[in-house]
């Protein structure tokens, strides 16, 4: 039977907390780093969206812009979801997400364009989406 030191148990517990950090879609570097929920899709046929929310909203408060750029105002402060996404018939809710956010990329001139996918729907795009 093996022996088991407290050095071991450490050592174990010090790399679990490390592969916790490292795949956390919440917190990447004091980046948050968001997923997009909204629609809900029962077979998606691409990875979710996870995108810098720290970093547009550097961009968007740099251009004297605010949350409202991208979210609605509620009885409970800004909506979480995408500007009006959830008023959107379900089968529109992606079409429309796709063009709220090239249409926003294509007049800042900065971000990927409705024609390419996959800088935005990747599979384990933790790390890129830090630099979104």
């Amino acid at each position: 039977m093996p022996h088991i030191t407290l050095r071991g148990v450490c050592f174990c517990y010090c790399i679990l907390l490390i592969t916790i950090a490292l795949l956390s879609p919440r917190q990447v570097n004091c980046q948050e780093v968001v997923t997009i929920k909204v629609p809900t899709i029962d077979k998606p046929t691409m990875p979710q969206v996870l995108f810098n929310h720290d970093k547009h909203v550097a961009f968007v408060e740099a251009r004297e812009g605010d949350c409202s750029r991208c979210h609605r105002m509620t009885s409970e402060g800004f909506s979480t979801a995408v500007l009006d996404v959830r008023l959107q018939k379900e089968d529109r809710q992606v079409t429309y997400l796709h063009t709220a956010c090239t249409d926003c990329h294509k007049a800042s001139g900065h971000g990927p364009t409705i024609t390419e996918c996959r800088a935005c729907h990747a599979k384990g795009n933790v790390l890129r989406a830090m630099n979104k």
